[in-house]
């Protein structure tokens, strides 16, 4: 049995527990302008998904005794089945007690339209032909509930940081939030006007066909994992084009349960951005203590 911990020389680490379209590009570059988080360079690098423990990369983090949290923002550990392998890893590699956690959430209907054109444009997955598949991304999304219980069932609340969108919409609601995440984890907070980052509106771009392959490999392989992110991003804008397939129109009824819906919506009202075992009335509302002991 590895410990990452140990191999690590010690940095804990600072995971994404989803979920997609929620600001966790925003929240990752937020973290980035502090010396103390080093943002892994493909910013999802999705390293606890895979079924063999001793074969988690552990390539792409900037190294330096300024580096107090690694920092790994992949939205798919907090969807579905996901969040089970997630945990399996983290405490096969004894991890777990290294490891913070944040959740990204966002009213989850308009979560879900913004998903629904990410899985077409990004993705190119059809709404017909797809259907199926889709549809299980969208609820998987959008299954607030079922997302934090699991969580708590591994992790104590004081270990679980919420986030919302809207707490990360501009420079003001940034500088909070971020201040409230970095005292939590025990790190000064680092914030200037010049850093504040946001996720852009210019639109979905993809590689031209010709290299898409061959960069889609190099992207997840070793090379891809030591650009960092700014030098990523210049090269993307030289191998990539702006995609244009249009999107079909979302519907809520048309993919996610009514019920489930609505309590989501609900239990995004109830959250404040901080701390979970801060937030006593979503707690309240989940039937959870904030002080359970995690199985």
């Amino acid at each position: 049995m590895s410990n990452l911990t140990k191999q690590l020389g010690e940095p804990a680490r600072l995971l994404s527990m989803g979920m997609p379209k929620c600001g966790t590009t925003t929240l990752a570059a937020l973290l980035d302008t502090n010396p103390a988080f080093s943002v892994h360079n493909l910013k999802e690098p999705e390293d606890f998904l895979g079924g063999d423990p001793a074969k988690i990369d552990l390539s792409g983090y900037r190294r330096g005794s300024e580096v107090k949290y690694l920092v790994d923002m992949s939205t798919q550990y907090g969807m579905g089945p996901n969040r089970q392998t997630v945990f399996n890893n983290l405490k096969a590699t004894n991890a777990l007690d290294a490891t913070w956690f944040v959740l990204c959430l966002r009213e989850p209907e308009a979560l879900a339209a913004s998903y629904f054109r990410h899985i077409q444009v990004r993705r190119g997955w059809d709404p017909v032909e797809d259907k199926g598949r889709i549809g299980t991304e969208l609820r998987q999304s959008t299954a607030f509930r079922s997302a934090i219980v699991e969580i708590l069932e591994h992790v104590s609340a004081d270990r679980l940081f919420v986030t919302k969108l809207e707490d990360l919409s501009d420079a003001a609601s940034q500088e909070t939030s971020m201040t409230g995440l970095s005292r939590w984890l025990g790190v000064a907070p680092v914030f200037t006007d010049e850093a504040v980052k946001a996720n852009h509106k210019e639109g979905y771009r993809e590689y031209h066909p010709a290299l898409a392959g061959l960069l889609g490999a190099l992207r997840g392989g070793w090379l891809g994992r030591q650009v960092p992110p700014r030098w990523r991003r210049k090269v993307h804008r030289l191998v990539t084009r702006n995609a244009d397939r249009e999107a079909a129109e979302f519907v809520a009824a048309d993919w996610l349960d009514s019920e489930m819906l609505a309590d989501s919506r609900a239990i995004y009202l109830a959250a404040e951005t901080g701390v979970m075992a801060d937030n006593s009335k979503l707690l309240s509302m989940l039937g959870l203590a904030k002080d359970a002991t995690p199985q």
